[in-house]
């Protein structure tokens, strides 16, 4: 298991997580995050990227719970990308359930997406997320 503390600090979660090797989770840190904005010191998602961009404050846990519950498929596995060697799976649904307890306001700029990354969400520390689309029909 890589990412150790951010391991231990998870561990609460039991099987719900699968930390990725350190090799795997380099090599799906470098595919997404090439998905940021390189000009905004990776703060931000790099627009001509995506074909859709929505941004919402996850500080009303309710309603960020239902913005992101209309845009995350329950049924799909989500790599949650907390840095180069700290990067793990979990089922969408617990993702959708526990995303308050998992990372928060002040340290954290997290991205989470799917096998396909058909759309990349990122957790700002500034307690919002970032949703961008990469397939749009």
């Amino acid at each position: 298991m890589n990412a150790i503390p951010r391991a231990v600090e998870l561990s609460w979660l039991g099987t719900e997580l699968t930390w990725l090797s350190d090799s795997e989770a380099r090599a799906r840190f470098d595919r997404t995050n090439r998905r940021m904005d390189p000009t905004m010191g990776l703060l931000k998602l790099d627009a001509p990227q995506f074909c859709s961009l929505e941004t919402v404050s996850a500080g009303d846990t309710a309603s960020a719970r239902a913005w992101l519950g209309e845009r995350i498929p329950t049924a799909e596995n989500l790599f949650v990308i907390f840095g180069r060697r700290a990067v793990c799976t979990i089922p969408a649904a617990s993702f959708l359930e526990h995303w308050q307890d998992m990372f928060g306001p002040g340290p954290d700029d997290v991205l989470i997406t799917n096998d396909q990354e058909s759309w990349v969400l990122f957790y700002h520390h500034e307690d919002e997320f970032h949703f961008g689309r990469t397939k749009c029909a």
